[in-house]
């Protein structure tokens, strides 16, 4: 959740938490409602 794990996080290569955590904060990848960073 932290901003130096999701900028350090690789989507392509570490399909893990910090991906989804990038994905949630984009409005365009999830709906409004599962944001927990916002």
């Amino acid at each position: 959740m932290n901003p130096s794990r999701t900028q350090n996080a690789k989507p392509v290569d570490t399909p893990t938490s910090d991906t989804l955590d990038t994905d949630a904060a984009d409005p365009r990848n999830n709906p409004p409602a599962p944001k927990p960073m916002k």
